[in-house]
């Protein structure tokens, strides 16, 4: 979570205008994905960042972040209008395996899947981490996806979570 506080936001200020890369997948409704950002919205744990406001839902299991454990990201990110309504800019995924390596260090698997408020992905990301105990990232490998890996790969975790509500 440390990375994903301080190097997230500056990674989707970079590349957050990049063209787009797919729409909703196969199966998943438009209405189906409005009924997911309204309910972040509403349910969302508020934070900030550069980026605006965040409003998070987040699923970590096994809830024990101390051992090897899955840890997923939904997010509206947007700002507060003066009258106290919420503004949404873009919705944010970020979905990670964090495996505690015999060292003591720790391996991350990050999917980065940034997507306009109607669903339609922006350029996405695969990231290999290596943190130390502390939280200093040791090596970094990012990958920029194609259309088609970003599509095979968000598919099931959207429909994951779509489940789930």
């Amino acid at each position: 979570m440390r990375f994903f506080k301080f190097f997230i936001p500056i990674l989707f200020l970079a590349f957050g205008a990049a063209r787009p890369a797919a729409a909703l997948p196969e199966g998943v409704s438009p209405a189906e994905w409005d009924n997911l950002t309204k309910k972040i919205i509403a349910e969302g744990t508020a934070s900030e960042s550069l980026a605006g406001t965040y409003l998070t839902l987040k699923r970590i299991v096994p809830e024990d972040k101390t051992i090897t454990h899955q840890a997923d990201y939904l997010s509206v990110v947007g700002s507060y209008g003066e009258g106290g309504e919420f503004h949404a800019g873009q919705v944010e995924a970020v979905f990670e395996g964090w495996e505690r390596l015999p060292n003591g260090n720790w391996a991350i698997d990050q999917w980065l899947f940034p997507a306009s408020i109607g669903g339609n992905l922006r350029r996405c990301y695969h990231v290999r981490i290596v943190e130390d105990n502390q939280g200093s990232v040791i090596e970094h490998e990012l990958k920029a996806l194609t259309e088609e890996e970003a599509s095979e790969a968000w598919a099931p975790r959207l429909r994951a979570w779509l489940e789930q509500l």
